[in-house]
């Protein structure tokens, strides 16, 4: 497999963490679990083949997928296809900036993948095939970020006061800790969710939930062998051991311990079969 990342220039990297581009991927596995992270991604394929993803691993619950789509905040792990020889771009935006290049709440595409057909119609289209046309990473990459830098500009500005929660959010993980950041914003409770809706997907209370369960992966992640698990517990924010745990299964589908086992190489996939 080879593959290209690329950081947008500014004003785009304000919205975007980075493009990843892959081709022919090579696999030892069909189906990999890929875990909640708060982010918002956009898939393009560069193949014509149709992609399936499962909510949690109910493959009775298939969703087909084909040519490009966009994956909202999850709130539980989802199942995606490890295609063998596969080749897509993968946009990864920053959490809150996601409004102006989707062009709805982000509350609608929240716990789905959702065709890129559906979003833009024939814009996507024209997206795709110019990405088809330039076979060189340094190219698509330019294309793509032609393509977004106009979605900023038509679109409204990032709002500061989404700005301020996460970065709080990312210290403060109780229902007290968010009543204290909404009283510094100066709205309701209820606009304070509404907002969360509109550029997040998903509520302060569960958006923090999932922040606290990514720094325990984080953690386990850079630990060379078992990690102190008391600890790690308190570390991440958690009242103690069981529901450190019961949270982990929450997102994961699996117990801390075992999913040390079943990690793979990347981050928050993990191998299923």
């Amino acid at each position: 497999m080879q593959s290209w990342l690329h950081i947008p220039a500014p004003p785009l990297d304000h919205y975007i963490e980075h493009f990843f581009l892959y081709e022919n991927l090579i696999s030892d596995h069909l189906r990999e679990r890929m875990l909640p992270d708060g982010h918002i991604e956009l898939v393009i394929d560069l193949r014509e083949q149709p992609n399936f993803w499962y909510p949690n691993d109910d493959p009775d619950a298939a969703h087909r997928v084909q040519g490009g789509w966009i994956s909202g905040v999850h709130r539980h792990y989802i199942t995606i296809e490890a295609a063998q020889g596969a080749s897509m771009l993968v946009v990864r935006f920053r959490p809150g900036r996601i409004l102006p290049i989707l062009g709805m709440p982000a509350g609608a595409i929240a716990d789905q993948v959702v065709p890129l057909d559906q979003v833009w119609g024939p814009t996507f289209e024209h997206l795709r095939n110019g990405l088809l046309e330039r076979p060189e990473p340094a190219r698509k990459f330019a294309w793509l970020e032609q393509f977004f830098l106009k979605k900023i500009q038509n679109g409204p500005a990032p709002n500061p006061v989404i700005d301020f929660a996460l970065n709080r959010l990312q210290s403060m993980d109780t229902a007290a800790g968010i009543a204290a950041i909404v009283g510094k914003t100066g709205y309701s409770h209820k606009h304070f969710v509404s907002l969360f809706h509109l550029h997040i997907g998903v509520p302060p209370k569960v958006y923090s939930r999932i922040l606290k369960f990514q720094q325990a992966v984080r953690q386990m992640e850079s630990s060379p062998g078992q990690p102190d698990w008391s600890a790690l517990t308190y570390a991440c924010g958690y009242y103690d051991q069981a529901h450190f745990i019961n949270e982990f299964k929450t997102f994961s589908g699996f117990s801390p311990s075992f999913y040390l086992e079943k990690r793979g190489a990347y981050l928050n996939y993990l191998p299923v079969d």
